[in-house]
């Protein structure tokens, strides 16, 4: 069977189904806007960590979320 890649399912979702991919960007950027946000990311420089929103935990490295799940 094909192999389907993580880049294509997200094009998929954005092209065929009409999910708002930037609408969903800015959602989880807005729900990990806090004060100390930018401290601990400054503070972490390129070491993973996560922060937990009321809804999610996010994992970040360099600034940068790389994936989130369900809290």
């Amino acid at each position: 069977m094909i192999r389907v890649t993580d880049h294509a399912v997200l094009r998929y979702l954005q092209r065929v189904d009409g999910v708002d991919v930037e609408g969903v960007r800015q959602r989880i950027a807005e729900s990990l806007d806090k004060s100390w946000t930018n401290d601990l990311v400054d503070f972490a420089g390129n070491t993973p960590f996560k922060i937990k929103a009321p809804d999610l935990t996010c994992c970040v490295r360099s600034g940068t979320v790389t994936t989130c799940y369900p809290k």
